[in-house]
């Protein structure tokens, strides 16, 4: 898998522009081009008077993503602009990205709420939701703005979605040299399903299940470094699924998440509004999302 074309909405804020530096390193290892978009969102008096208010505003906008291609310009990166008129920005962007056979939405968060949780706006809640492609949604701390990603994280939760989330993240661990880590969170729902035979102790039961885990990553590791050159750490620990992800990424400083918007721990569904989402609210790092494609995509491309 290859992103070849990676769109980044902004919308004349610095916050929105905190995304360029690690899209610009993405497209550069991957060859890909760069589309900022701008979405111009008509006003009350644009109704009224549209032939003299929206073309001046598309105008400036123009204007904008010209300055701003002129400031990151850098060889080895092709970067265009698009401006587009729509009363809705994240449908816009949706459309945008279908319509131009986008591979990768980039976009700055929109910082954090004094309960140090990010608090996404509309557009960004829209764009994990339904945006058919990856979008990885950068945090918008300063002390946090990653320049580029060398530590990649992926939970897997032994689901064969997972391969979706896997593609991704092997590209881009191989596109900028990453260390990409497999971590694989054990819940305590099903540590209870072990606890069938009472001798046994909890620890026992703990080592057990740890190791079966890290059986499973293994065997995933050592199919990517036959076919990929990229280096490949495993990791099993016990634990809510979120809270591990969460714990892991900001102890070990990794740069990046990336997730399904669906998958499978134990019996339970890892659906956005589960496990993704409580990471992307809980975590201070990057996280990509990746959309679910059908068991057919994923026997064509895994098997």
């Amino acid at each position: 898998m290859k992103f070849k074309k990676i769109l980044l909405p902004l919308d004349g804020s610095p916050l929105a522009e905190r995304a360029l530096a690690p899209a610009m390193c993405m497209a550069a290892g991957m060859s890909a081009e760069i589309v900022l978009l701008h979405v111009v969102v008509p006003l009350d008096i644009d109704l009224v008077l549209p032939e003299a208010s929206l073309p001046h505003a598309a105008e400036e906008a123009g204007r904008y993503l010209a300055a701003v291609c002129a400031r990151f310009a850098t060889d080895g990166v092709n970067m265009t602009s698009a401006v587009v008129v729509d009363f809705n920005t994240a449908t816009a962007v949706i459309n945008y990205a279908e319509e131009n056979e986008v591979d990768l939405i980039v976009m700055s968060s929109h910082g954090r709420s004094e309960l140090t949780r990010w608090r996404y706006g509309s557009v960004s809640a829209r764009l994990l939701r339904q945006a058919t492609c990856p979008v990885l949604v950068i945090p918008g701390q300063p002390s946090n703005e990653p320049d580029t990603f060398r530590r990649i994280l992926l939970p897997l939760d032994g689901s064969d979605m997972a391969a979706q989330a896997l593609e991704s993240a092997v590209a881009l661990a191989h596109a900028l040299s990453a260390e990409l880590i497999l971590l694989r969170a054990v819940a305590l729902p099903y540590l209870a399903q072990e606890l069938t035979t009472p001798e046994r102790s909890i620890a026992q039961i703990e080592a057990n299940v740890r190791a079966k885990a890290v059986a499973y990553l293994e065997q995933i590791k050592a199919s990517l470094t036959t076919a990929h050159d990229i280096s490949v750490k495993t990791v099993a620990i016990i634990g809510s699924a979120a809270d591990v992800i969460i714990d892991y990424a900001d102890e070990q400083d990794v740069d990046l998440i990336v997730m399904n918007s669906h998958g499978r721990s134990g019996i339970l569904l890892w659906t956005y509004g589960s496990v993704t989402e409580k990471v992307l609210l809980g975590t201070d790092q990057a996280v990509m999302v990746v959309r679910r494609k059908s068991p057919a995509y994923l026997k064509e491309n895994w098997t």
